[in-house]
């Protein structure tokens, strides 16, 4: 999907609750800094409504929401657990902390419980929206959403998914700065 079908679906579908999108490459290897430490971390890039959909609350502050996912807003990231106790040592002073990216400064929000990791061997969430206000590489751009996760508030979603209210794409368009492509990932009911 596109990031503009994403947030279509979640526009016009009366079906689903909350649509949110999940980085094309899952988590992948990035240098953070903490002042003069270097921090090694998995990083995914999610929609702001990723931790609404999956159900989860944040252990410590706040976690990503859809204003995170619009023009200027401030960049955040999301710890989770292992990432709080192996980077941070646990501190309880975590919240509001910043670390810098690519010479970005993006300000922690949260940390998120010790049993929620996704996708697999996540340390660190951010929104597609804070890399491209800071210095986004082309890989993000063109591939930033691959998998969604829709979670129906209804029996219409089913109906929606199976009859092609949504069509997916067989094969990638030419994708423009910011858009995305990817496949369904699944529905919770």
């Amino acid at each position: 999907y596109r990031a503009a079908d994403i947030d279509e679906i979640a526009r016009d579908s009366r079906a689903f609750e909350r649509v949110a999108g999940v980085g094309y490459n899952g988590a992948f290897e990035e240098t953070w800094e903490d002042g003069a430490r270097l921090l090694p971390a998995r990083t995914a890039v999610v929609m702001g409504e990723f931790f609404a959909v999956a159900g989860v609350p944040p252990l410590l502050g706040q976690a990503l929401t859809p204003n995170h996912d619009r023009p200027g807003s401030d960049k955040v990231v999301v710890l989770s657990h292992a990432a709080w106790q192996r980077l941070f040592g646990g501190a309880s002073d975590i919240v509001g902390r910043v670390l810098v990216f690519r010479t970005q400064a993006y300000r922690v929000a949260g940390v998120m419980p010790a049993d929620f990791e996704y996708p697999r061997g996540v340390e660190i969430w951010t929104t597609p929206m804070a890399l491209a206000a800071g210095e986004a590489v082309e890989a993000y751009r063109r591939g930033l959403l691959r998998d969604v996760e829709l979670l129906a508030g209804t029996g219409d979603a089913a109906f929606e998914m199976q009859f092609g209210a949504f069509a997916i794409e067989e094969d990638p368009p030419d994708l423009e700065a910011g858009a995305a492509f990817g496949r369904h990932y699944g529905m919770r009911y």
